[in-house]
């Protein structure tokens, strides 16, 4: 079964508050790098997510908290 990758630093910015992006267990790591790396950048602006992984499903959630 082939992985379909997503831009993970593209879909995080497009995020509202509340707003939730899926992506596959394969870039659990890149994603919370790319978290991070998020948190740093937007500090002004408060941005702020929260991971949940879904290991049953392979999938891992990033909710925009802030």
């Amino acid at each position: 079964m082939e992985v379909q990758k997503k831009p993970i630093i593209g879909e995080l910015r497009k995020l509202n508050v509340g707003g939730v992006a899926t992506f596959p267990i394969e870039q659990r790591s890149s994603v919370i790098a790319s978290i991070s790396k998020l948190k740093k950048e937007l500090m002004r602006q408060h941005w702020d997510a929260v991971r949940t992984d879904r290991l049953s499903e392979y999938k891992v959630d990033v909710t925009r908290i802030h």
